[in-house]
């Protein structure tokens, strides 16, 4: 089911990652995905809303964050990154803050006191 694949893809240190390449079901042929795409998981964070799992994203905007590579020093999401946060890619992509400000809103519309 859709919440199983997004339980999978949710790591323990916050990171949602495209695909969890470490689980048996994965297939064996398949490219590795076991990288976060900030956009992406911003749209899992907002699906996962709709269907009413509430364990992960605020785990992801923590991870977002402390974890991204140069986010800190430079404010801005680069296209991919490993859970731990390393920079796959020195690709800077501007839509990607904006699917994440989105999937902060959604999350928190109903309480945007608690998002500060």
């Amino acid at each position: 089911t859709s919440r199983q694949v997004f339980n999978d893809c949710a790591l323990e240190n916050g990171a949602i990652i495209a695909a969890n390449t470490d689980l048996r079901s994965y297939p064996k042929r398949a490219a590795n995905y076991h990288f976060v795409w900030p956009r992406d998981a911003a749209f899992v964070c907002v699906a996962a809303q709709k269907i009413s799992l509430k364990n992960i994203q605020e785990k992801f905007f923590v991870w977002l964050n402390d974890r991204p590579e140069r986010f800190k020093k430079e404010g801005l999401l680069f296209q991919n990154y490993a859970p731990n946060g390393i920079m796959e890619k020195d690709n800077f992509q501007p839509d990607q803050a904006g699917a994440v400000l989105w999937a902060i809103y959604e999350y928190f519309k109903n309480d945007l006191k608690e998002a500060t």
